[in-house]
């Protein structure tokens, strides 16, 4: 997979408590969010129908499959550089519901 970091739809504010304590967004727990695969050549067509609900209207497309490091889960940073995404090490946030 490669994911385009800058299309996570991440809000402004946890993206300015991630960048003060360091965290990677990713890999904090966030209730109601999904990630889905779809064929490329129905994904306009499953993000219109996301959007068109109140819940779904910051879906986005934040990757693609690629043959390119199969089994790989690599990122597309917003400075344009290319990183692999790595498991979390350690003791993830805990959730607080």
């Amino acid at each position: 997979l490669l994911v385009e970091e800058p299309m996570i739809p991440v809000h402004a504010s946890v993206k300015t408590v991630c960048e003060l304590l360091g965290y990677d967004p990713v890999h904090l727990a966030c209730e109601g969010r999904v990630l889905m695969v779809v064929e490329e050549s129905g994904a306009e067509e499953t993000l219109d129908t996301l959007r068109a609900h109140p819940l779904g209207r910051g879906a986005e497309c934040i990757g693609r499959v690629t043959e390119e490091g199969a089994g790989i889960v690599r990122v597309l940073t917003e400075s344009g550089g290319v990183r692999r995404l790595h498991r979390p090490a350690g003791e993830l946030l805990p959730r607080i519901c």
